[in-house]
């Protein structure tokens, strides 16, 4: 298949000097092809998350992923339309729902040895190496298959590493699914469910195997951990465990604050709409979930932590949020920001020394990635979220002071607050004042 615009696309999605030393793109499409068939190769699974960044982008609840040995179909329904008319006459679209659509077939086209095929209503395209023109319009309506079928190959050690694809592929999906905002269902299982005594879900998902002893649930404790609201689309926002379940020492909500004498962290902040501040605050941030109302954990343990829960695999709700950031809960670590695009986790960006401990998940659909898809390029749209983010870490470090020098210190861990909260508002203000 002819690929004239393939050059036009993948610059459109990747911005400048991604490719070659030089700065510039390839005339060869082949080449750029192969381009995307080194990260497909390095990263088995790029073309299932680039589908569920699809899904995620056209507002579906729910994603389904069936494995079996000889293919994989995957499905979603959008809530919007795509730009069929555009991807028809072969444009790259502006469409994120579509461009992350069109690069799934892409890098999906260039697995060897497989077959893909995208389905709508009746309609069929066996993908080529390649798929920047599509051959007909499909019904807005109708749900999106895509379908990657293996070869027949009759051997054994072809057979094993196809077998140990699948799991690579569904680990990658785990992996960089785990905040999306619909269901990821694989094979029928929630794949997103979280692991709670990690910081919000940095590991999430971990099979625990029911024959085995229960563990216990944990969460560190933290000085400060703020949860930002936002009215913005599902789409827009990522999936987070409800957080209002823990009793912190001090509750804020939107700078008005409480003392609630709880245990489980130092502060609490909810920042976001005029209601937070109700009395019935709770039962309208839980009015919006993701795909899925309830995480079903299976925890892993986690010693020397306060527990919190008394049970294993207690079903606990889930939230849609703008972002979450913490201090400390990143503790003895490189201060690290996760950026969510789409659904997707993408690479974390290391933070300054002075901010070690910090951690950041913020939900940012407008960043731009490079060709691997999974790290953001620092440009202004980058610059325009961290500015945001870093505002709420200045507000979140200074609630820490006033709330220590109104109450007193009563312990070392609130001395330990205080000098941290104190040398991560120094650097992000310094940083302010050089802008």
């Amino acid at each position: 298949m002819a690929l004239r615009d393939i050059e036009a696309f993948l610059a459109q999605e990747v911005g400048q000097a991604q490719f070659d030393s030089s700065g510039t793109f390839s005339l060869d499409e082949g080449r750029s092809l192969d381009k995307l068939a080194q990260f497909q190769a390095e990263r088995p699974g790029l073309w299932l998350v680039k589908l569920l960044q699809a899904a995620v982008a056209c507002g579906a609840r729910e994603l389904r992923v069936s494995q079996f040995v000889h293919d994989t179909r995957v499905t979603f329904e959008p809530q919007r339309p795509l730009d069929w008319p555009g991807w028809r006459r072969g444009e790259p679209s502006a469409d994120a729902a579509t461009r992350h659509l069109q690069l799934a077939m892409q890098t999906g086209s260039t697995l060897a040895g497989a077959r893909l095929e995208l389905r709508s209503g009746r309609l069929r395209w066996p993908v080529e190496r390649g798929a920047a023109r599509l051959p007909w319009e499909a019904n807005p309506h109708h749900p999106i298959e895509v379908v990657r079928r293996w070869d027949f190959q009759l051997s054994l050690p072809a057979t094993l590493r196809r077998s140990r694809l699948l799991v690579d592929e569904a680990l990658l999906l785990q992996e960089l699914g785990r905040y999306a905002p619909l269901a990821i269902r694989l094979d029928r299982r929630l794949l997103n469910d979280p692991v709670i005594n990690k910081p919000p879900g940095l590991r999430l998902g971990v099979y625990v195997p029911p024959l085995l002893s229960r563990p216990k649930p944990a969460i560190p404790y933290t000085a400060v951990e703020r949860l930002v609201i936002s009215g913005e689309p599902s789409s827009q926002l990522l999936g987070l465990m409800d957080h209002s379940a823990r009793r912190p020492r001090s509750l804020e909500l939107n700078g008005h604050s409480d003392r609630i004498l709880g245990n489980h962290l130092f502060l609490q902040q909810w920042s976001g709409p005029k209601w937070l501040t109700d009395k019935n605050w709770r039962e309208r941030m839980r009015g919006r979930d993701p795909g899925y109302r309830f995480f079903d954990s299976r925890i892993e343990r986690d010693d020397g932590q306060f527990e919190i829960w008394s049970d294993y695999n207690r079903g606990l709700r889930a939230v849609l949020v703008q972002g979450y950031l913490s201090l400390d809960i990143n503790r003895g670590r490189t201060g690290r920001m996760y950026l969510v695009k789409d659904g997707l986790l993408m690479k974390p960006k290391m933070l300054h020394a002075d901010l070690g401990g910090v951690l950041v998940i913020w939900s940012a659909p407008q960043v731009h990635t490079d060709l691997s898809q999974l790290q953001v390029i620092e440009d202004e749209a980058y610059q325009e979220v961290w500015r945001s983010v870093r505002g709420h870490l200045i507000e979140a470090a200074t609630s820490v002071l006033e709330t220590i020098k109104l109450w007193g210190l009563s312990s070392m861990d609130q001395a330990d607050h205080r000098d941290r909260a104190t040398r991560v508002r120094s650097h992000l203000l310094a940083e302010l004042r050089q802008v």
